[in-house]
């Protein structure tokens, strides 16, 4: 359900940044339009709920497996289950860029963590946990409050461009220090356009959070 529900707030955030470049000249919709998208921000899907379940399993499969308290107290003070609960920690407060750089950094102790699994427990605990599907749901988690701190500032350029009459040549002219949101922004040479670029993208290619005007594929 959290990825269903990642997968349409997306869409839906992205339609909402679509229609807000479409305004050029009625602030109060677009004063509305905000008004409304902040509603959502406490709202949006987040992994805590499935990470904290899993969590339970984890602990439920490792007793079951092991079938000694001894080996589930390890399991519980080891490595893996410290990751697992760092990320869980950290699904509620996906918002700035200083907390994607620690997933990234959990991400790379999860790695690590997998590869160096050599004795039957590690292997066991290894079993027990994917902590790579963990760190792909959080990256999910943490591009789409991005995706949505994206959304907000499109309504800002909006009524910047209104006032100006063109977007703003830098992010320091706009006012908005995004970096602290993971998001960098880049105007076109013109000022009739813009680049919102995500600082920690799941993968390159699909850095760009939102383009204006759009690209459009050419058959």
């Amino acid at each position: 359900m959290t990825l269903i529900g990642m997968i349409s707030a997306d869409g839906a955030l992205r339609a909402i940044a679509e229609l807000v470049v479409s305004i050029d000249d009625d602030r109060a919709a677009l004063d509305d339009v905000l008004r409304q998208l902040s509603q959502f921000e406490g709202s949006l899907p987040i992994g805590r709920s499935a990470l904290l379940r899993d969590r339970l399993v984890a602990d439920k499969l490792a007793l079951n497996r092991t079938n000694s308290w001894r080996m589930l107290t390890h399991w519980q003070l080891g490595t893996r289950r410290n990751l697992l609960t760092q990320m869980t920690d950290l699904a509620t407060s996906l918002q700035t860029n200083d907390q994607s750089a620690r997933l990234d950094e959990i991400e790379r102790q999860a790695t690590t963590n997998h590869e160096n699994a050599r004795t039957a427990r590690e292997r066991l605990f290894a079993e027990t946990t994917d902590l790579e599907r963990y760190v792909a749901v959080l990256k999910s988690t943490s591009q789409m409050v991005r995706v949505f701190r994206a959304v907000e500032t499109v309504i800002v350029l909006q009524v910047w461009r209104m006032e100006h009459h063109r977007y703003p040549a830098t992010e320091e002219e706009l006012g908005q220090p995004l970096d602290r949101f993971g998001i960098k922004y880049e105007s076109a040479k013109n000022g009739d356009g813009y680049k919102l670029i995500d600082l920690h993208p799941w993968n390159a290619k699909f850095a760009v959070l939102i383009e204006h005007p759009s690209r459009r594929v050419e058959n």
